[in-house]
């Protein structure tokens, strides 16, 4: 049987001095640990600039889907 899966994508916005204190943020690393907790699988990270010219990443996730 193939497996099915669930996918969330996060975006995370940020600025050039919030890499000051070291990236990720503690923020992220607890919002990062609860997904994985919750059968998150982190499978692709990017970054971008959005429309305002703002530094962001973005998380893409799987899941196995429980029907």
């Amino acid at each position: 049987m193939k497996k099915k899966w669930e996918y969330y994508v996060k975006d995370f916005k940020f600025f050039d001095y919030d890499f000051e204190d070291g990236f990720p943020n503690d923020l992220e690393i607890n919002d990062l640990k609860f997904l994985g907790e919750r059968g998150w699988e982190l499978i692709n990270i990017i970054s971008y600039t959005d429309q305002e010219s703002q530094r962001c990443f973005r998380y893409y996730y799987k899941k196995e889907k429980v029907d």
